[in-house]
């Protein structure tokens, strides 16, 4: 009997799993609402009266209508994107006697030498995982190392405006020249296979264990500072409002000795706060390439991206402590990309900061979250970050239904009507002037106080394609003594 009800049970199984798909099926899907198109910012100002207010039964009464309009510019949508360096000078080297191009203690004498850990394996490349495009200098440039003399501050040049090490070489390619063509993705060598030398004989410290001319690490951990900065911005009541609106994208780039796109542009806040943790630090400093890399970004055409994209301000934003080779600096975005710098940490060079910031009041530092969000809110300042275009109506449609017990005085609109239906009339004005005045005449048919209107009020549509509508103020018109014979 146990096996029969087990057998049962088997061959029901299919019937109920067609069933459930059916039943699936008959559930109605639910269909995407439409975005509605955003309302015009044109402010309409309008007025409605009667001459004369009051009357007597069988006289005439002229009604005006006012309208006026003013328009703001329209503040263009913001593309920004975050260009983070991440190279080793970025990091917080380990405690006093370690190598510090390398943060690797050195051991004290007398000491029984430790067997050396496990080797860590290497993470897989980020674009492998799909999660960043990366970009590299072609195989014939000498990479410039972006290590410092040794001291209190590793990660500093070792006297004011000092070029890292690795930037010597007056005939040395700045990476500018030959910008090295398609980006070169990093992957995992190929079991077996040895990855040959770009340059052989110029890596003196093959085999060391160490690379030759790295880039010493610091004494801040500037990739936590640029991360929080970066949270707290997104974090802005502002930045919020224009994220929801799309109105604002933002996207995410390192760099190093390679530019990586970590986030593409996107409204969506959280992701790019959620990638923040793909910030790690290692290699030298190519602020050339990094440059490169955010600059695609910003002026990549794929087909999911929305129509207009060239009615987009476009902004970068560089954080970096300026350790990089001046030669890099050659570099020039596109004429409609704005650069605002942040320069971090204490020993961080301002000079070079200010010379990639598009304007003088552009180079800021971590510390100035305020000072950025003006530029990003404030449209007094000379130099503000938003763009603006004129705006002004294109069409703009009146509408009045006279009360039940109001006449129209035939042929007395002025302008005349588009059309009048009964009770019902219309005016178009096509690229309407800032002051329009309309008049009728009317002949009330009754006593009392009585609404001119039964609705009036006005739509438009403005030069960004956005409509808006406003109403008329309700007014009255007062009939005393005895109705006419």
């Amino acid at each position: 009997m146990m096996r029969r009800y087990k057998l049962w049970s088997v061959g029901l199984a299919p019937v109920v799993a067609v069933l459930g798909a059916v039943g699936l099926l008959s559930v109605p899907r639910l269909q995407a609402q439409p975005i509605a198109p955003a309302t015009s910012d044109c402010a309409t100002g309008l007025s409605k009266t009667v001459d004369p207010s009051q009357v007597q039964p069988g006289d005439t009464a002229r009604v005006t209508m006012v309208i006026t309009h003013t328009c703001a510019d329209y503040r263009l949508p913001m593309d920004m994107i975050f260009l983070v360096d991440v190279s080793n000078s970025m990091t917080r080297g380990s405690a006093l006697g370690a190598d510090p191009g390398t943060g690797k203690p050195t051991e004290a004498p007398g000491l029984a030498t430790q067997p050396p850990p496990d080797p860590i394996p290497p993470e897989p490349p980020l674009n492998l995982l799909g999660l960043a495009e990366v970009f590299a200098p072609g195989a014939d440039q000498p990479s410039p190392g972006g290590g410092t003399d040794p001291g209190l501050n590793p990660g500093a040049p070792s006297r004011p405006g000092a070029e890292p090490s690795g930037c010597e070489g007056a005939g040395a390619s700045s990476g500018i020249s030959n910008p090295g063509g398609t980006p070169t993705p990093e992957g995992p060598p190929l079991p077996g296979l040895a990855t040959p030398s770009t340059n052989p004989g110029s890596d003196p410290g093959a085999g060391s264990g160490k690379p030759a001319n790295d880039e010493a690490a610091g004494t801040e951990d500037l990739i936590r500072e640029a991360r929080a900065f970066i949270r707290e911005f997104i974090d802005q009541p502002a930045v919020q409002k224009d994220l929801t609106s799309s109105h604002l994208r933002l996207g995410l780039v390192s760099f190093n000795e390679r530019g990586r796109r970590l986030v593409s542009l996107s409204s969506d806040g959280k992701r790019i706060a959620n990638r923040l943790g793909l910030l790690r630090g290692s290699g030298k400093t190519r602020i050339d390439l990094g440059l490169r890399t955010a600059e695609r970004t910003l002026l990549d055409k794929t087909p999911n991206r929305a129509t207009g994209e060239k009615d987009r301000t476009r902004v970068i934003v560089v954080v970096s402590d300026g350790q990089f080779c001046s030669r890099d600096l050659r570099v020039k975005v596109d004429k409609r990309i704005d650069v605002v710098t942040l320069a971090a940490g204490r020993s961080a060079n301002l000079r070079k900061m200010r010379d990639i910031a598009s304007e003088t009041e552009y180079a800021l530092t971590l510390r100035d979250m305020k000072e950025l969000m003006f530029l990003y809110t404030n449209t007094r300042t000379p130099n503000p970050l938003p763009e603006f275009r004129p705006v002004k109506m294109t069409e703009l449609t009146l509408r009045d239904e006279l009360s039940a017990n109001i006449q129209l005085v035939a042929g007395s609109p002025n302008p005349a009507a588009a059309t009048i239906n009964g009770q019902k009339m219309e005016w178009v004005f096509p690229m309407p002037s800032d002051r329009i005045t309309v008049t009728y005449d009317i002949k009330p048919q009754g006593t009392g106080s009585l609404p001119i209107s039964a609705s009036a009020g006005v739509e438009w549509k403005d030069s960004e394609a956005r409509p808006g509508k406003a109403d008329f103020p309700a007014v009255n018109i007062e009939v005393v003594g005895p109705p006419m014979p």
